[in-house]
């Protein structure tokens, strides 16, 4: 018969060898030379919500687009990796609210390109980025934070609303960017 004591040392024992044997997931800024390829295979797993095809642009064309975003000076990315390997990212920008901002100097930001690979989606990753990017953003004394997010990506819509995101949109001009393919507006105010 194993004692309390006993089974609490083998339980301490097994836990810690596995949080010690598994690495703890890593935010860090975008590396062209080293990201590129992975951040392209998340786009290329969810060109649904990544590449928006539909508005006729081919595939290729908005991957164009996107390295573009990826490493435009205007725009930060940051990279979620595990073990070493690229598994998320999100991408954003920071700018002056127009004419009223330029005046008083208030400061938005937008959530431009967001993707978690297929593989490690539903583990909290996209949570862990989020936070972190939003803890970034505000650094930068922001008044709030926009992202667009498709109608059916109920998974997302999910996700920025458990982080305190809010439709920007009626109900009625909702359903008409629905009906259109045209992504919903969701804010973050601080």
């Amino acid at each position: 018969m194993i004692s309390a004591k006993q089974s609490l040392m083998w339980f301490l024992l097994f836990t810690n060898t596995i949080i010690c044997t598994s690495k703890s997931p890593v935010i860090r800024p975008y590396q062209k030379d080293t990201d590129q390829a992975a951040i392209i295979a998340i786009f290329k797993q969810n060109p649904q919500y990544l590449l928006g095809t539909e508005w006729g642009n081919t595939e290729e064309e908005q991957l164009t687009m996107a390295k573009k975003y990826l490493e435009s000076e205007k725009y930060h990315t940051l990279v979620l990796e595990v073990d070493t390997v690229p598994v998320g990212f999100v991408n954003y920008c920071v700018y002056s609210v127009p004419l009223y901002g330029w005046i008083f100097g208030q400061k938005e930001a937008l959530f431009h390109l967001f993707g978690i690979s297929r593989d490690h989606k539903r583990k909290g990753y996209g949570l862990l980025l989020s936070r972190k990017a939003i803890e970034s953003i505000k650094m930068e004394k922001v008044s709030s934070i926009g992202l667009y997010v498709y109608e059916d990506n109920r998974s997302a819509i999910a996700l920025y609303e458990k982080l305190g995101f809010k439709s920007a949109q009626g109900y009625l001009h909702t359903k008409f960017n629905s009906f259109f393919g045209i992504p919903i507006f969701y804010r973050l105010n601080f």
